[in-house]
């Protein structure tokens, strides 16, 4: 069995409330690099989206649209749920003060980390790699790849002796595809044999390809047949194929967004505390000088023994 810290196919990365510098740039070039990244616009899907990807990790922007004692207590409430507890959480500020960041990184399950914003954009996106690195975001594989076996905007050729030989895409990626052929077309082709002529039509563009056969796989009526691609791919083909990818993931995605119900929590109240669980009043997180304020008058309203 596999490490639970580290998947085979690695891990899907969730960004909640992200602020226009993580949604653009960072988003980008993380797809770039071909992490399999998507965005949550509204913290109150996140919870039930999130119960279907227990192995994620999931950043948190924590400057808007709840306080940040709610944000506490929303993260928070991770640990208290078997089907969230499991998720890797890190959070992201621009404006937060030291002593609430340190309450945060003290009293949380924070795996994924704090990331101030502020500086340089690439040196978030290397803060943020290097997290998603470390937490093995991508597991074993090296490319992102789609699973396109019910799509109708992908079909593929091979080209042999002035014949053409269709097939179907079940999984592609940068780096190669699983294709299914008839078994008459498969016996035509041989475990190591180089393809100089393969074509992929994707949403109505055709891309030529070539690669050889890494492997066959004979079934009762048809045969899968994995061809990787050669190294030196055009970077327009890399792209076309990367956007065709990432375009229908975050459609499928968009669409469990949409389904997933809305949190109900009132994340204003704290949590009882557990035992050991660290908590402390969340007073805590106004400016030093209320904290006293809060202080004196705490002393003043205890009833004398």
């Amino acid at each position: 069995m596999e490490r639970r810290d580290f998947p085979v196919l690695g891990r899907k990365v969730f960004f909640i409330n992200p602020p226009l510098a993580i949604s653009t740039y960072v988003f980008d070039a993380l797809k770039e690099d071909q992490f399999e990244a998507y965005c949550i616009d509204n913290y109150k899907v996140a919870k039930s989206l999130l119960k279907n990807y227990p192995d994620s990790i999931c950043f948190i922007f924590i400057d808007d649209q709840l306080t940040l004692r709610e944000w506490y207590n929303f993260i928070k409430s991770f640990e208290y749920d078997e089907d969230l507890k499991s998720i890797f959480l890190g959070v992201i500020s621009s404006r937060i003060r030291a002593t609430d960041r340190d309450k945060f990184m003290l009293e949380l399950k924070l795996p994924g980390g704090f990331v101030m914003l502020g500086g340089p954009v690439a040196g978030v996106y290397n803060t943020i790699k290097g997290i998603l690195t470390v937490n093995g975001a991508k597991g074993r594989r090296k490319f992102i790849r789609y699973n396109c076996s019910d799509n109708k905007d992908i079909s593929g050729y091979i080209t042999h002796n002035m014949k053409i030989y269709p097939f179907k895409t079940n999984i592609i990626s940068t780096s190669g595809i699983v294709s299914v052929f008839d078994k008459d077309t498969a016996r035509l082709l041989q475990k190591g044999v180089r393809i100089q002529n393969l074509f992929l039509n994707v949403k109505r563009k055709n891309i030529n390809l070539s690669g050889h056969v890494y492997d066959i796989k004979p079934g009762t009526k048809v045969s899968y047949v994995i061809i990787l691609f050669d190294g030196d791919m055009d970077a327009n083909v890399k792209s076309s194929i990367l956007g065709f990818i990432y375009d229908n993931l975050k459609l499928k995605m968009d669409f469990e967004i949409y389904r997933a119900p809305g949190d109900t929590n009132d994340y204003t109240v704290d949590k009882p505390p557990k035992q050991g669980s660290g908590e402390v009043p969340s007073e805590s997180f106004e400016s030093p000088e209320a904290n006293e304020i809060l202080k004196e008058i705490g002393e003043l309203e205890e009833v004398p023994q």
